[in-house]
């Protein structure tokens, strides 16, 4: 019995000598700490590289929607040109027809100076409509045919002489000085006012009534 409990003293003696060696204590420590540490880089190397990932998809999101704005921003930019230069043409070519019209009508009211200012009027709406007939024609008369074309005003209605700017500036268009040129047109139209007349007074005369009692 002695040698038995002898043996297993010895072997319990070894074993607490083992396990309670201070440099294994020491190493056991170390390797402890040193898989904290790479464990602990470990988690780093992960955040980080989290980090980086997070960061350039958050630095690509921004360019792509930096890159979508410039998009909009120059589709816009090119619809507001094309609106601008489609609105101007547009514009331009409102105020050509306009002017157009409105230099037809200015031509046919003073060539029609001798009719009343009535007349004078509907000459000027029909001028107007016919603006580019007119034109055409005042040209060719002016330049080709070397024929004067007198021009009273823009739309020669009355005579009245306006007084003060306010007058001058509403209603100088309308209104015109009265020379010999006016005078001769005026005094051709009634002219051949009473010509037609003339011509057509025979054809109005009231038949001849007889006396029934003379025929008897």
């Amino acid at each position: 019995m002695s040698f038995i409990t002898s043996l297993s003293n010895k072997i319990s003696y070894m074993v607490n000598t083992a396990v309670s060696d201070p440099k294994a204590d020491a190493y056991a420590k170390e390797k402890a700490k040193q898989a904290e540490q790479d464990a602990r880089v470990a988690k780093n190397k992960v955040a980080t590289a989290a980090d980086a990932a997070a960061k350039a998809k958050a630095e690509q999101d921004a360019k792509d929607e930096a890159a979508k704005l410039s998009a909009r921003s120059k589709a816009s930019i090119s619809g507001f040109l094309a609106q601008s230069s489609q609105g101007i043409l547009t514009t331009f070519i409102v105020i050509t027809c306009i002017a157009v019209a409105l230099y037809g009508g200015h031509i046919a009211a003073n060539q029609d100076i001798g009719y009343s200012p009535a007349g004078r009027l509907v000459s000027f709406m029909y001028g107007c409509i016919l603006s580019p007939i007119l034109i055409v024609k005042y040209i060719l008369n002016l330049y080709y045919f070397n024929i004067p074309v007198p021009m009273w005003g823009f739309l020669p209605l009355s005579t009245y002489v306006p007084n003060g700017d306010l007058e001058i500036f509403f209603l100088s268009p309308f209104c015109y000085k009265e020379d010999q040129g006016s005078i001769d047109a005026r005094a051709k139209v009634a002219q051949s006012y009473l010509e037609a007349f003339q011509r057509t007074a025979p054809l109005a005369q009231p038949p001849k009534v007889t006396d029934s009692k003379a025929a008897v």
